[in-house]
């Protein structure tokens, strides 16, 4: 008898699963070859934090409106996210691609969890091509809080968050708010403010990765504040992002980190503004990490203002601005900065008299201010790096005070300025500054070489520097190769032609960066030859006129029906690849080659396209024009 109730008992829990299983409120099955698809916000709202739901396929196959709504989050600490979310659509049947988008999703989160679209995502956690709009997400506890997830160790590729209003505490980032994962692809927009550790696409990456992303907008932020990424530990990695961001903090604030240690950051870009009131950098507040081949467009302005103290009755303030760094004790290399660097201390207008009666206890006013145009402050390795920024430091006062910031009894204020840097306590080697925009002269710098705006734009001045490989100089201060570029618009061409006829179009090529180019024009035939013709074949693109339009010519004479391909080919000297424009041409008429134009031929073109040699468009074009 106990047999077979215990028989029974496993028998319904058995069909019970089953059915939990097959009873899913989605379409599709979870899996990565039938994901559960994702068509409204009810959808959505499904997923929420049911562990069941935490290691499953989701694809999001609509634009989804959540203005007015309160939406649900996906995953927790205790199930944190591992599955997979796509955020575009290919319908099976067609072939044809919709992306979706989250729109207006408003979260605030009062308890101590993780705050965003997804709260954790684990390590198997993947979210894909997900598109963001106008969120509004924001955190009262001490949580990570992020425009995508609060917290994440998956990855986050090809994501985006637009328009984009997230605040916090600790760990505030516009993509994550803590990351120790890999984020790709990705891109966010937005105003974005913290307390602690606060970024335009990461608050605090520790372990991470972050690569091609990029920020525009404003970060605000108390200490650790960057425009890409608040802090960075633990050997994290940071490459080939792009930022463009207003910052402002107390203390500790970079246009990409405010803090970075124990990890390498390379082929970054910062444009914008800094504002603290101390350890203020261009690209780093504070550095102990390893930055090369990173550049910072970055105007920095730190103002401290002087601290009361009530036991000795003194005024203390120390202030550290760099266009790169404020500080540096690492290694940077190969990197310049081109913002200027204001500094200056601040003390008030407090009263002599306010504090003391006899001149043996009048206060001290103690002011050490570090002002340079790449780094407040070297205690590291810097080489091969320039500056080309104005540099302004020194002290203010107002009322009364003034009447005491020149009287040596009362104030020292020790002023380190200069063109490179502020002070060198370390080694700085084939590193230059620009000493007409600077301001400051050679004698004035401790450390970097002062050159004159012309001499910093010959390329014979920077002595061992890699023009090869790392840098490029053509009439402008030197850059780095892959800052550079030229693109086609269009960026690709296609025609179809009757035989016998010819085509011309006008493509456009425009230079992306400083200085000059001189390009050639050549084309590389895949097949059939000579039926391009371009012109001119070679031109200039320079800062002051960065476009040039190409005439092209298509002319099929003589050639038998078919596609043919071929590259029209931008090479320059100074550029790392040639940039190519694919063209096809599609000639009609005797396509099967037995001297006649007929129905034969339309039947051999759209078998080509059957094999998958040619896209629904090209037969389109054939038939309209094969019927005309």
């Amino acid at each position: 008898m106990k047999l077979i109730l215990r028989l029974s008992v496993l028998t319904t829990l058995l069909l019970n699963s089953a059915v939990l299983a097959e009873d899913w409120p989605w379409e599709g099955s979870g899996t990565s070859t039938d994901p559960f698809l994702i068509n409204t916000v009810e959808d959505f709202n499904k997923i929420d934090k049911d562990p069941f739901h935490m290691d499953k396929h989701y694809v999001l196959t609509a634009s989804l409106d959540f203005e007015g709504s309160e939406p649900n989050t996906i995953g927790s600490e205790s199930y944190p996210f591992q599955g997979q979310f796509v955020g575009k659509y290919v319908d099976p049947d067609t072939g044809s691609e919709s992306i979706g988008s989250l729109n207006n999703f408003s979260l605030t989160s009062k308890g101590p969890r993780p705050c965003g679209i997804f709260r954790v995502v684990g390590s198997e956690g993947k979210i894909y091509s997900l598109t963001v709009n106008s969120p509004s997400i924001a955190s009262t506890s001490n949580a990570a809080t992020g425009g995508i997830a609060g917290r994440s160790s998956g990855i986050i590729n090809e994501c985006s968050v637009l328009n984009a209003q997230i605040s916090g505490k600790n760990g505030v980032g516009g993509i994550a708010g803590y990351n120790s994962g890999i984020i790709n692809f990705c891109s966010s927009e937005g105003d974005i403010t913290g307390e602690n550790t606060t970024g335009g696409i990461c608050g605090y990456l520790e372990g991470g990765e972050l690569t091609q992303s990029t920020f525009d907008g404003t970060v605000t932020g108390i200490e650790y504040t960057g425009g890409g990424v608040g802090g960075i530990n633990s050997f994290s990695a940071a490459s080939d992002c792009t930022i463009n961001a207003h910052v402002s903090g107390a203390s500790y604030a970079g246009g990409f980190c405010g803090t970075a240690s124990e990890s390498s950051i390379t082929d970054c870009v910062v444009y914008g503004s800094v504002e603290a009131s101390s350890w203020a950098g261009g690209m780093c507040g504070i550095n102990y990490a390893e930055f090369r081949t990173c550049a910072a467009y970055t105007d920095v302005s730190a103002t401290n203002s002087l601290t009361y103290g009530l036991n000795n009755l003194s005024l203390e303030a120390v202030t550290y601005a760099g266009g790169f760094a404020g500080v540096n004790n690492d290694v940077i290399e190969n990197c310049f900065a081109r913002g200027g660097v204001q500094l200056s201390v601040d003390a008030g207008s407090f009263s002599i008299s306010d504090f003391v009666e006899s001149a043996e206890n009048q206060p001290s006013v103690f002011s050490h201010s570090y002002a340079g145009g790449f780094a407040g402050l070297n205690s590291g390795s810097i080489s091969r790096s320039y500056s080309a920024g104005q540099v302004d430091g020194g002290l203010l006062a107002d009322s009364s005070a003034s009447d005491y910031a020149s009287d040596p009894n009362f104030v020292t204020d020790v002023l380190y300025e200069g063109g490179f840097t502020g002070k060198n306590d370390s080694v700085i080697s084939g590193s230059y500054f620009d000493q007409d925009t600077s301001g400051l002269t050679g004698e004035e710098s401790d450390g970097g070489l002062a050159k004159t705006t012309s001499e910093m734009k010959t390329q014979a001045t920077f002595q061992h520097w890699d023009f090869a490989d790392t840098w490029r100089i053509d009439g402008s201060y030197p850059q780095f190769g892959w800052q550079v570029s030229v693109s086609f618009n269009p960026s690709s061409y296609t025609e179809t032609l009757i035989a016998g006829s010819t085509a011309i179009f006008k493509p456009q090529a425009e230079m992306d960066g400083e200085g000059s180019l001189s390009c050639q024009i050549t084309v590389e035939y895949s097949e059939g030859s000579g039926w391009i013709s371009a012109s001119p074949a070679s031109f200039e693109l320079n800062t002051s006129e960065p476009k040039k339009k190409l005439d092209v010519t298509l002319n099929p004479d003589g050639m038998l029906a078919g596609v043919y391909e071929a590259d029209i080919v931008l090479s320059s000297g100074s550029l790392e690849y040639d940039v190519l424009l694919p063209v096809k041409m599609i000639v009609l008429g005797d396509f099967n080659g037995d001297s006649k134009v007929d129905i034969k031929d339309f039947v051999h073109f759209a078998n080509l396209w059957k094999e998958g040699n040619l896209t629904n468009s090209d037969l389109l074009g054939f038939a309209s024009n094969w019927l005309n």
